[in-house]
């Protein structure tokens, strides 16, 4: 089960007793915080990790931006629409030039109303059970050290929750997630935030 950063399998043999691994009364829960610690890290860092295609409509005065998920696989495909309740068209001349590695877009001038673009980036997870998985052609996987701040602040909320029944907040600011975070792991996540132009 893919849970954004890893798999239910990887969490749960981080978290549970080797003789438990096999039984499945404790997946949803750890299923749950798998989930929701991978929301927090990207509220935190202000981005999409999971990799997908998206679509994105912006005003066309707009001549740069920051996609939510990157890396970016191959060249956004940019659409304009030049009139209200129009439709949108092809405009691939509209794309300046774009970092695949940072998700920046830089759009060429243009008359028209607005603009939507449409790629695919965020990282790549190998779901296969014995991870080896094929690496789609232009995809990055998850960095290392991001899975594994992952599974560390995991780990510490399981043991909070398991000590104290304390749950993680489902809902918090970008403030109050990173104040809940391990220093460690906040110290890895600075790396992958991403800057709002």
């Amino acid at each position: 089960m893919n849970l954004t950063l890893g798999t239910l399998s990887t969490l749960k043999a981080w978290l549970l007793n080797p003789d438990l691994l096999g039984k499945t009364a404790y997946d949803s829960a750890i299923a749950e915080l798998g989930r929701g610690t991978a929301a927090r890290f990207e509220l935190f860092c202000n981005r999409q990790f999971a990799r997908a295609t998206r679509t994105r409509v912006v005003d066309a005065s707009l001549c740069q931006l920051s996609l939510a998920a990157f890396p970016v696989e191959s060249a956004p495909e940019v659409e304009a629409c030049y009139e209200t309740g129009g439709g949108f068209t092809a405009a691939p001349g509209d794309l300046a030039k774009f970092a695949a590695a940072s998700g920046v877009v830089w759009l060429a001038p243009t008359d028209a109303l607005q603009r939507r673009l449409t790629w695919t980036g965020g990282y790549w997870l190998d779901e296969s059970a014995d991870g080896t998985g094929a690496l789609p052609a232009g995809a990055a996987p998850v960095p290392d050290a991001l899975r594994l701040a992952w599974l560390q602040q995991c780990a510490r909320d399981w043991a909070r929750r398991q000590k104290l029944g304390i749950p993680p907040a489902a809902t918090q600011s970008a403030a109050e997630a990173a104040a809940a975070f391990l220093p460690e792991v906040a110290e890895t996540l600075a790396a992958f935030k991403r800057h709002a132009l």
